[in-house]
């Protein structure tokens, strides 16, 4: 569905319901998304508009596009510099000049999240562990609830377990959203290979929760803190676990800094019957030197993953 497009000459405000507009800075044309045409996401990602030179924010001028209709939309205004930034809350209101913010909460710009600085190359990366076995039925790890940085463009970052065979999984984990839109994730491929992902209220930053995937009687489970929250249909059998911090482009946070990792505690993998250390090989995948990983208890239960450009 493509956006609407205004005329405005002011800073417009649009309640729940309506819409978000970018304004420009001379007042031209702006492309609006409404709250119905995101799908799944509610509330409705912020944008925000800020003039070439303001060096706060990074600048990238983008026409408005469906990233997966699954999931939401993100939009940036074609020829003015249109931004979504790291930062949740900004200012109540300025001139159409400066910086112009939907729905603010609050006047404290909270800077938290590290941004890496890389290059916005588009690749994926993965950081963390595998195992193959026979006949694997079951994964769960304790999962620290990072909260990364996640390049503006159309990006998610998230840690996660996962029963696989090949391209096709399924898995549980967190996942973040640019400017800061946080949920809990299952997701899973049928066998024609496309991916279903549905989000769930996110657990707390700083937290750490317990996510288990299992595999028994031709579904896929999924759990919380050993309770489960959902079952899908499964149309593949897996036969390895991972547990892995995942981005989608350079410039995006893996998961974790140097010091203060990401963490996967008490990480187990089932099979034959019984519950047994995952014990697993570490990854990095494709390999890039500014990943790492490493595990404290010598490899049985323990992993911790981090981005070397990010200190804290």
């Amino acid at each position: 569905m493509s956006p609407r497009v205004l005329q405005v000459s002011r800073i417009s405000w649009w309640g729940r319901g309506g819409g978000f507009p970018l304004v420009s800075t001379s007042g031209r044309t702006t492309d609006v998304i409404r709250n119905h045409d995101l799908p799944s996401l509610e509330p409705a990602p912020r944008f925000y508009v800020a003039p070439p030179g303001n060096s706060r924010w990074r600048l990238s001028p983008k026409t408005c596009s469906a990233v997966n209709t699954e999931e939401t939309y993100y939009c940036q205004y074609q020829g003015v510099a249109a931004v979504a930034v790291r930062v949740r809350l900004l200012v109540l209101a300025v001139t159409v000049a400066m910086i112009a913010v939907l729905n603010p909460v609050s006047t404290t710009i909270a800077l938290a999240k590290c941004d890496p600085g890389r290059s916005d190359n588009g690749t994926s990366y993965w950081t963390g562990w595998y195992r193959y076995a026979t006949s694997p039925t079951g994964v769960g790890s304790d999962i620290l609830n990072y909260d990364p940085w996640v390049h503006y463009s159309d990006d998610v970052v998230s840690a996660w377990t996962m029963l696989a065979s090949g391209s096709l999984y399924a898995q549980i984990g967190w996942i973040e959203y640019p400017f800061g839109y946080r949920y809990m994730f299952t997701e899973y491929t049928t066998s024609d290979g496309a991916w279903h992902r549905k989000l769930y209220t996110a657990q707390s930053v700083n937290s750490v929760h317990r996510y288990t995937t299992l595999f028994g009687g031709g579904v896929f489970t999924f759990q919380l803190d050993g309770v489960t929250g959902s079952t899908v249909p499964a149309q593949f059998t897996p036969d390895n676990a991972q547990n892995f911090g995942e981005i989608h482009t350079l410039d995006d946070q893996m998961p974790g800094a140097t010091s203060a990792h990401e963490t996967f505690r008490n990480t187990q993998i089932n099979y034959g019957g019984g519950w047994h250390p995952f014990a697993g090989s570490g990854s990095i995948n494709p390999y890039y030197s500014d990943f790492h990983y490493t595990t404290s208890d010598s490899g049985q239960y323990a992993l911790d993953i981090w981005d070397g450009k990010c200190s804290s």
